[in-house]
């Protein structure tokens, strides 16, 4: 099947998914999408982001896991979509086995992907074997040599297509970034222009777009629209794979013809009669001169129907001789090329991968030799050690479970909030959101009692900015003057008159004494906390 078709039959089978399907979804991979924006904020950002390195990157972990989980879990809706049969509600055995097969090889794919895709050739059979496992790892059979073999096996399949289908969904994924970069970058102007609300991303203008977090978060909604498809496309390719060797896809369009409706039946043979009746004479005239035809005709209908791919299965392999090779063309010619030598590193890869296989399953291989007497003392040893190391495995998941209860029990005490370092005040380059407004106020009361009335002023018109600039009344920078900020709380507060007047006097009364020669007298600090109050009141 060309790789576009697979893509066109991928978009119809999520289309018939039913809504709990879906449900699975999201439930698996909403949780670590947002986990992981909140840890790349937090890492980037974060004023404690080395205290909180290790819960979170724990944290992290598991919810990787419980998203793989839930995808194989969506894997097995669309297998059975795809097969035309109702999806079996498994068991807990099932699901335990799903769960660690996952964790144990999708665990791997952070560091053989990257290194496949340096490599460059083996990168195709890598990334669809590691697909593969979420939808062949069902947890029916739980050896993790068998689901390793069943899913490279797949892998291995039609190396063309794959090629194909992982260059055209990365093309997909591509358009998909830019719509919603462009999305993200342009709402909140359109917010603005039709609504009149300002946020702080249209006040940063252009220089939104360069945020990490911002990028990340639009990766983050790509891969989840594209995700579904890639499930998609790698369950029907498992699925055909499986189907040269049990014929499963015609059962599966027999299943498909059989669930067609009474009604339409009935209206197909209504239809059908009327023609017959119509066209009875026309066949009983021409029968004895058109059997011949009919016999050619249907000799040919047959031999088009067993050429087509899903019937290969049923022929055997011959060698096509290519009659003239300049047909191909150059193009041509080196995909054939690329093809050979692909099959001769996949030849290569599974013979390694599967003696590395075999030596990682030994200690776990049941003896298929005649088993002890009853009344041997020694018992099989091989039970005995994968007993043991089930055992191991249920300890350590036991231990993990109460560090990360006793991690999130610590984590308030854990969290040492920062002291605020007093700023000079005598420096030009303080700015007001280098404290909250309380404490400026304090300040400024402390340098009021210990006779410094200036620098008090200065605190307490710090504590002014600062009150205005939690109710986004004004922006604080640096860069601006106190004009600057007059005429931006002008814009911003064009009703409030009384808080305007308040400001506009403790602006000239902080400049008055800060770059005048005034003295700061009782009454003046009284005056100048009173506008203050007059603010916060407005």
């Amino acid at each position: 099947m060309a790789a576009l078709d697979m893509i066109e039959e991928a978009g119809h089978v999520l289309r018939r998914l039913p809504v709990s399907a879906w449900l699975e979804f999201t439930v698996g991979c909403l949780p670590f999408a947002l986990g992981l924006l909140y840890f790349w904020a937090d890492m980037s950002r974060g004023a404690y982001a080395e205290e909180r390195l290790a819960p979170l990157s724990v944290m992290l972990v598991g919810l990787f896991f419980w998203m793989k989980y839930w995808q194989s879990m969506f894997a097995q809706s669309l297998r059975a979509v795809i097969h035309g049969h109702p999806k079996r509600r498994p068991t807990l055995r099932r699901r335990w086995n799903i769960l660690l097969l996952n964790a144990a090889i999708h665990s791997t794919a952070l560091f053989l992907l990257p290194v496949a895709l340096v490599l460059t050739i083996p990168f195709p059979h890598v990334y669809a074997f590691y697909h593969n496992i979420t939808v062949l790892a069902d947890g029916e059979e739980g050896s993790l040599r068998t689901n390793i073999a069943r899913a490279w096996r797949a892998a291995g399949l039609w190396t063309g297509q794959n090629i194909l289908l992982i260059l055209s969904m990365k093309m997909f994924a591509l358009l998909v970034f830019l719509n919603w970069m462009i999305t993200l970058a342009q709402l909140p102007h359109l917010l603005k222009m039709l609504l009149g609300i300002e946020t702080a991303f249209t006040r940063a203008g252009n220089w939104t777009t360069a945020n990490s977090t911002y990028q990340v978060t639009v990766c983050v909604l790509t891969w989840l629209c594209i995700s579904p498809f890639m499930r998609a496309i790698f369950a029907l390719r498992c699925f055909y794979s499986e189907a040269l060797q049990t014929g499963e896809d015609l059962r599966a369009e027999l299943k498909f013809l059989r669930s067609s409706s009474l009604k339409q039946v009935a209206v197909t043979i209504a239809i059908g009669g009327c023609l017959f009746a119509q066209c009875s004479f026309t066949l009983n005239a021409a029968e004895t001169t058109g059997n011949a035809n009919r016999e050619t005709q249907l000799d040919q209908a047959l031999n088009d129907v067993l050429e087509r791919p899903e019937f290969a299965w049923r022929m055997p392999r011959e060698q096509q001789v290519v009659q003239n090779e300049r047909e191909l063309g150059w193009l041509g010619r080196a995909i054939r090329s690329m093809a050979e030598y692909l099959d001769d590193v996949e030849v290569w890869l599974r013979e390694n991968v599967k003696s590395f296989i075999e030596w990682l399953d030994e200690p776990f291989k049941r003896d298929q030799r005649i088993p002890d007497p009853p009344s041997s003392s020694s018992g099989n040893w091989r039970e005995n050690l994968r007993a043991f190391v089930y055992i191991l495995l249920a300890l350590a998941g036991i231990a993990l479970a109460v560090l990360l209860v006793k991690l999130w029990r610590q984590r308030p005490a854990t969290v040492a909030v920062a002291e605020p370092v007093m700023p000079d005040l005598n420096d030009e380059d303080i700015a007001a959101d280098d404290l909250p407004e309380d404490e400026w106020l304090k300040l400024a009361h402390d340098l009021l009692n210990k006779g410094d009335s200036r620098l008090a002023l200065r605190a307490l018109y710090l504590a002014c900015l600062a009150h205005l600039g939690e109710r986004e009344l004004v922006t604080i920078s640096r860069a601006k003057s106190n004009r600057e900020y007059q005429r931006e709380l002008n814009r911003r507060a064009r009703l409030l008159e009384d808080m305007r007047a308040a400001f506009h006097q403790n602006v000239g009364d902080f400049e008055r004494v800060w770059y005048g020669l005034h003295d700061v007298t009782r009454g003046m600090f009284e005056q100048f906390e009173g506008n203050l109050r007059k603010i916060r009141e407005c």
